[in-house]
């Protein structure tokens, strides 16, 4: 993911800002596909470290999901009713690990249908209308 928010944020086109972190957080899910759909999701253990480590890894998320709205932010890119802070909750809405999680796991989308469906989702959701 983090080869994927660098070049989002070396990028000046917020249409491939979103086209590159839909595709940086597609890859972080397939990878860990396993673990993170069959043994977290389908399966979650009761264990209080087990949900320390999910929670440390929603708020790096976050985190890097913020990186991203921070470009689009200095790109002038939002739309006129779409804040700062609201961008970062449709980012997370559109790439966050629910996302995934429901279309590909529960749903049964290939990983390259819900990259595709996701990103164009948040585009049209947070750019300026040309």
């Amino acid at each position: 993911m983090e080869e994927s928010l660098t070049a989002a944020e070396a990028c000046d086109d917020a249409v491939e800002v979103i086209d590159l972190t839909a595709r940086g957080t597609r890859l972080t899910h397939e990878k860990h596909w396993h673990v993170v759909f069959e043994l977290f999701y389908r399966h979650p253990p009761g264990e209080p470290s087990v949900r320390a480590v999910l929670d440390r890894g929603d708020r790096d998320y976050v985190h890097a999901l913020g990186r991203v709205a921070d470009q689009l932010v200095r790109l002038d890119a939002l739309a006129e009713d779409v804040t700062p802070a609201q961008a970062l909750d449709v980012l997370w809405f559109y790439l966050g690990p629910h996302a995934w999680l429901t279309l590909v796991g529960e749903r049964g989308w290939s990983f390259d249908d819900a990259q595709c469906w996701i990103a164009r989702g948040a585009r049209q959701a947070l750019l300026k209308r040309k």
